[in-house]
């Protein structure tokens, strides 16, 4: 038996961190490349998701970086500086998908992943459809996903990320809680 090529989709939850151990068990055992992917999706990080980031990856400007920010609301510092705001919000972003996917190729090499083993995918858009465009561009046969994500809200409303590449991924895939 052999799994292939693994993708290891990440987001900085605790689901994606357990996923990221079951698939560097499994990757030791087969002898497998790990394709750990982050989605950058703009439309993701919402103000509690920033607060979240902030306070759990250590990640955001500090006040001394803004000072005019410090006792000002968030929707006025984006009507005075639209620009910066949203420069912000992609510097947040990526400095999240920085952490995310430190975090993920650590626990791949605690588990015993050669770091050669291991390939990082950075894609924008949309997690579910990032996924399996991935799927299909990295030769992937195994997916190992956390079963929920940061988003719990949209996982109610839509489907939750990990239903829908169970339900459409062409190959196999490992949800972990």
């Amino acid at each position: 038996m052999t799994l292939g090529r693994i993708l290891l989709p990440v987001d900085g939850s605790d689901h994606a961190r357990r996923a990221a151990e079951l698939a560097g068990m499994f990757a030791g055992m087969y002898d497998s490349e790990v394709v750990v992917l982050h989605v950058l999706d703009p439309g993701r990080l919402s103000e509690e998701h920033t607060r979240m980031v902030e306070v759990e990856h250590g990640v955001g400007r500090q006040p001394e970086e803004l000072p005019w920010v410090a006792n000002v609301p968030a929707e006025l510092v984006a009507m005075l500086s639209p620009r910066e705001a949203r420069e912000t919000q992609e510097q947040k972003l990526h400095r999240v998908a920085e952490k995310v996917v430190g975090v993920a190729t650590d626990i791949l090499e605690q588990q015993g992943v050669p770091r050669e083993r291991i390939r990082v995918v950075f894609r924008d858009g949309r997690p579910a459809r990032a996924i399996l465009n991935t799927i299909n561009d990295q030769d992937v046969q195994t997916v190992v996903m956390g079963s929920r994500g940061l988003s719990a809200a949209g996982g109610m409303v839509l489907g939750s990320v990990s239903h829908r590449i169970a339900s459409l991924a062409p190959c196999t895939v490992i949800t972990a809680r």
